[in-house]
């Protein structure tokens, strides 16, 4: 065990994967969604890390309630738009976009160990919390899918993303209860240290009053057949409200530009700022 990861408690390791869940999981969108004359371009981050995207409006509305009230009696035909989320971090916002045409987070071919989860699981963290503020349910579910997958392969969650756990999100986030199961069923308590966050010990004080009973710690192998769908959101998608606050989002109606202009590129110029007029 090292300083910066709890070592969940002893079972012989074996080669089983998590329990798929029962949750249908997050369709694609209808056909109508991919129209080509409805795209959108979307810079995230700021200065030399900035990267820019491009998608088709119909598939970022229909996944997210942020998206489609930024984009809602924004986009015309045969016009465009721009948006500026200068302050959001481009390897969440690359996650999410090919989460957002292909239903994963990442892409299994360029794995080297087959089966393993190439992202931290702080990354799959600020991946949650992202698809919490941008109003995305499906990409949350997705989020919790590969940190149980990925607990369950390593045996191992940081107490630093435990922390972030609980300073980035609401009391009622399924990030927090898969934090408390987790703690509940597989840590030994002891070893979570002096920087656990002090609602993460309410939590488990709370959960330990209303099980009425004593829990035991589980095996890595029980743990890897936990129904992940007991940590989705299944309710339909919320109305927005503004989060993060309006001023860190800028949109932009511009004329079309052609195709071949859309595509990945990174920032290598000074700090970029919205464009205006």
């Amino acid at each position: 065990m090292t300083t910066a990861a709890v070592t969940i408690t002893a079972a012989a390791k074996r080669g089983s994967n998590l329990q798929h869940s029962n949750c249908p999981g997050s369709p694609f969108p209808p056909c109508s969604a991919y129209d080509f004359d409805s795209l959108v371009r979307i810079e995230v981050g700021s200065g030399n890390d900035a990267k820019e995207f491009c998608a088709h409006q119909g598939v970022l509305t229909y996944s997210s309630s942020y998206f489609e009230a930024v984009l809602n009696g924004k986009l015309k035909e045969s016009n465009e738009v721009e948006i500026y989320l200068l302050n959001d971090d481009p390897k969440v916002f690359e996650a999410y976009y090919y989460w957002l045409y292909t239903r994963q987070l990442w892409d299994p071919n360029t794995v080297a160990k087959a089966g393993s989860v190439p992202l931290t699981f702080n990354l799959l963290c600020r991946i949650f919390v992202s698809g919490d503020a941008r109003g995305i349910p499906g990409l949350r579910n997705a989020a919790i899918d590969a940190l149980l997958y990925k607990s369950g392969e390593e045996w191992v969650m940081p107490t630093t993303s435990l922390r972030y756990m609980y300073e980035n999100t609401p009391e009622d986030s399924m990030l927090r209860k898969l934090a408390v199961d987790m703690v509940m069923k597989t840590f030994d308590v002891r070893k979570l240290g002096p920087g656990c966050h002090s609602e993460l010990l309410m939590d488990l004080v709370v959960a330990h009053q209303d099980s009425g009973k004593v829990y035991k710690s589980i095996s890595q192998a029980e743990w890897r057949k936990i129904n992940k769908c007991d940590y989705h959101d299944h309710a339909p998608a919320a109305p927005y409200s503004p989060s993060p606050p309006p001023s860190q989002t800028s949109v932009r109606r511009t004329c079309p530009a052609p195709l071949r202009k859309f595509r990945w590129k990174r920032r290598s110029g000074p700090e970029v700022a919205p464009k205006t007029g």
